[in-house]
């Protein structure tokens, strides 16, 4: 992958009240394309829905709990599922490196 570290500021992201969510995307994009680790750290587990799902050829559904921390390829579709009751707390941050080719 040819990564270099952590370039950019760790993001906290906020999944608050029922419905509350983000859609299938991958973390590159303009202004993106040296990302090649996605970081995801769970901060709270006091929330109903809310999956971190990754499509990496399969349906890769991840464990909720605190602490728990999931690393995946950002190139690869990604998607939090609607919060059903609850916030949901995250860390999000992403390992950088030259240009994919």
């Amino acid at each position: 992958m040819d990564i270099s570290g952590f370039t950019e500021d760790i993001q906290f992201t906020e999944y608050e009240g029922t419905g509350s969510h983000y859609d299938w995307h991958p973390d590159l994009g303009p202004g993106k394309n040296k990302r090649k680790l996605s970081v995801v750290v769970q901060l709270n587990d006091a929330y109903e829905g809310g999956e971190l799902l990754i499509n990496n050829g399969q349906m890769i559904t991840t464990e909720k709990g605190i602490g728990n921390v999931m690393i995946f390829p950002s190139f690869l579709l990604h998607k939090v599922n609607p919060v059903v009751s609850g916030n949901r707390y995250t860390l999000v941050s992403w390992i950088s490196g030259p240009v994919w080719r």
